[in-house]
């Protein structure tokens, strides 16, 4: 059986009074964390924690702390309505809540331009589907990712002077 990883690294590191206790919650959630020079530097040593565990106190606490009209707070206030009666914890969903929060932390940031996120993905095993790799950039205004499948399938399609497509076994 085969170990399927999905390393990543954030960069630039995000200014600590960038972040309110909302967002850094949530993302320390998700991500592995350093905290250096009054910078938080995200990253996945394995994959990123899409799904995982909040306790009441630790997300009203974050929320007390945080503007209101935040993505991060209005997705934490939101899972609190629909599950206050699941007793001391939330379990949390992310999906892709996440970029927008890191937007959400550029749109309002002085030092940031933009939040660049890449991402490895490799196996254990020789497999097929196991390599790869994935960019995702986000601005205040735009959001844009590219996998390397899809920059494989693009190159083949410029360089043929048409369109070239890669079989969908090899596609991540």
């Amino acid at each position: 059986m085969a170990d399927y990883f999905g390393q990543c690294v954030v960069t630039p590191f995000i200014p600590v009074g960038d972040i309110s206790p909302a967002e850094r919650l949530l993302l320390t959630s998700i991500f592995s964390h350093e905290t250096k020079d009054d910078e938080v530097y995200l990253f996945a040593d394995i994959w990123r924690e899409m799904n995982f565990i909040l306790y009441h106190d630790q997300v009203r606490e974050a929320l007390a702390a945080s503007p209101a009209d935040s993505v991060a707070a209005r997705f934490l206030t939101e899972l609190v309505a629909k599950n206050a009666d699941q007793g001391d914890y939330l379990e949390v969903d992310m999906d892709d809540h996440w970029m927008e929060i890191l937007q959400d932390i550029v749109r309002r940031s002085q030092t940031l331009s933009h939040i660049a996120i890449e991402t490895s993905y490799t196996c254990s095993r020789m497999l097929f589907d196991g390599f790869g790799g994935q960019a995702i950039v986000i601005t205040a205004q735009a959001m844009d990712s590219m996998s390397t499948s899809q920059f494989i399938e693009d190159a083949l399609g410029k360089m043929s002077g048409g369109t070239a497509s890669i079989p969908a076994e090899a596609m991540l």
